[in-house]
């Protein structure tokens, strides 16, 4: 079955194939597409992730420095890439929205200008803009502190380095054979 429907892939298919302009970026398990992407191009696609893209400033012990439009983000390197992640290297930084908080302090801290507000139920995703890296968006617990933060007020995003990976952009080896990857970002996309 050939579909554009993401939800519907995720929910029916037992293996799935990302296709990006006719190359394969992916083939894999709904699991795997969503916590284990082969490129920036399936994180970005698939799962609710923010990806920023960077150069590697430091590595050691798998927690590797980013520098990016907006400045300097700390996280790990993802696991299931076999490729070595180096200094100089460039690199997409991935951070899933619901592992973004707002306000007080964190390990990575960004601030960035409200775009919109979407309200689910107990859940608000707010959808930001920092210069540098462009949209962001998170997925916070509706509260009081909610209340009072309106469209065009800046907020303060933060999250753990435990939170986030950092993979290679282009291209990417994995000890899974289910992953098969080539070029990056491409709006012509197929599920």
């Amino acid at each position: 079955m050939v579909t554009h429907d993401i939800p519907e892939a995720l929910a029916l298919a037992e293996k799935i194939v990302v296709l990006d302009r006719g190359t394969v970026q992916q083939i894999g398990t709904s699991h795997e597409l969503l916590h284990q992407p082969c490129t920036a191009t399936v994180a970005n696609f698939i799962g609710q992730k923010n990806v920023f893209l960077g150069t590697v400033t430091a590595s050691s012990r798998g927690i590797v420095t980013v520098e990016t439009a907006s400045g300097s983000f700390r996280g790990k390197k993802a696991s299931w890439i076999a490729d070595d992640i180096e200094v100089g290297q460039e690199v997409a930084y991935v951070i899933d929205l619901a592992k973004i908080k707002t306000g007080s302090t964190g390990e990575n801290e960004l601030i960035a200008t409200i775009e919109s507000r979407f309200i689910l139920g107990s859940l608000t995703i707010i959808r930001a803009i920092a210069p540098g890296v462009g949209s962001v968006c998170c997925q916070v617990y509706n509260g009081d502190a909610l209340v009072s933060i309106m469209t065009n007020d800046d907020i303060k995003l933060v999250w753990s380095t435990a939170d986030a990976f950092v993979m290679p952009t282009v291209t990417c080896r994995r000890p899974v054979p289910t992953c098969r990857s080539n070029a990056a970002s491409s709006t012509d996309r197929h599920v």
